[in-house]
């Protein structure tokens, strides 16, 4: 199995039984990079915000001790390891062997095995890393070195994007929280609340959504929540499929559709199938998800006038797609159905302030 599949697989798996550590881990990009060695060996680092990976240093791990090291890994973003500030006049080596012992009894402790040689004990229980470093210092010649990762400094930018991200993926996965260590809970509990996104509301509603939530009309046995779901093999199943229209004759910027496209990303680990379309008054094009970024880039917009959103709608019932959700990114111009009596719900993603006729709808504000 190629290291992306592994780590891919194992956030499926995340998903489906610590939703918040699964959902948070799908928002974070991970690279890989032969250039990662810690010690002369193949490893894997993150500033919190992107994980980076040796494809050697993955390929020697099992299923569980990838899981446990992912997780080792979004640690260090919850807790705030990255934010070298934190370090000022320490031992930049000392100070992330202190980080690992911090997070690594709280994932000891919530039954993750992390792979030999990792440095766990349980003197260090409940101990910033602050505090650890204080009562190592003094020996710290002495202690040998089993460190299997790299901690790398975080920008003040994504610091508030990782900030947004693991407030979504709390507020996705909430009704989960209470199964994270202590440790975890307190340190989401601390977050400062920032100025609410469209993101983050997107994220909230996509959650809500595709767990079935307070959308009583949907079939009832189709979707459970995704760490609900117990199936032998983790190919036999997906979470939700997905509909995703795009209006090409709308006024919707460069920066707005890569913003979009760059959501649509983040929740692809959550479906098992999505269309994506374009339309101005007919339909134009349909590729699927794992596709959407480069689709997105080549999108030719053709200036607004002649929209009509019905052929969307035909085409769904024609092709009997049968969507948990269709997300419609547009400008709001355009003809509608005249009513929805359509078994799927709709979120209009506007791309300015418009009053559509029914359905949820989210605006991306201008940069």
């Amino acid at each position: 199995m190629k290291p992306e599949e592994k780590i891919s697989n194992a956030i499926v798996r995340l998903i489906a039984h610590n939703p918040f550590f699964g959902v948070l881990l799908s928002s974070l990009d991970k690279i890989e990079d032969d250039t990662i060695y810690c010690s002369g060996v193949p490893t894997i680092a993150t500033d919190g915000f992107r994980i980076f990976y040796h494809p050697q240093f993955v390929s020697l791990l099992s299923e569980q001790e990838t899981e446990a090291v992912l997780v080792h890994e979004i640690f260090h973003g919850i807790f705030r390891h990255c934010d070298f500030s934190r370090i000022a006049q320490r031992n930049i080596e000392l100070w992330n062997v202190c980080c690992d012992y911090a997070v690594n009894v709280e994932i000891d402790l919530m039954e993750y095995k992390l792979p030999k040689g990792a440095l766990i004990d349980y003197q260090f229980k409940d101990m910033l890393p602050e505090e650890i470093y204080e009562r190592l210092q003094k020996n710290y010649i002495d202690i040998p070195i089993r460190k299997f990762d790299i901690h790398l400094p975080l920008s003040a930018k994504d610091k508030e994007i990782l900030l947004e991200r693991i407030l979504s993926a709390s507020l996705i996965a909430k009704d989960s929280i209470g199964d994270l260590s202590l440790g975890v809970r307190r340190a989401i509990g601390k977050l400062k609340e920032p100025k609410v996104s469209w993101q983050r509301i997107f994220h909230h509603i996509i959650g809500q959504t595709l767990a079935g939530v307070d959308f009583t009309y949907n079939p009832p046995d189709k979707r459970v929540l995704p760490y609900e779901i117990y199936l032998p093999s983790l190919h036999s199943y997906g979470f939700s499929n997905l509909v995703i229209a795009v209006d090409t004759s709308g006024s919707i910027s460069k920066d707005q559709l890569t913003q979009f496209a760059s959501e649509i990303k983040n929740i692809s680990y959550l479906v098992q199938e999505a269309f994506i379309i374009t339309c101005d008054a007919k339909i134009q094009e349909t590729v699927e998800i794992q596709q959407c970024e480069s689709f997105f880039n080549k999108i030719d917009f053709k200036g607004s006038g002649g929209t009509d959103f019905r052929p969307i709608f035909e085409f769904i019932e024609k092709k009997r797609l049968y969507p948990d959700l269709l997300i419609f990114l547009t400008d709001g111009e355009a003809r509608y159905p005249q009513k929805n009596h359509y078994r799927y719900p709709v979120l209009w993603v506007l791309t300015k302030e418009h009053k559509v006729p029914w359905g949820y709808t989210l605006v991306i504000p201008k940069q």
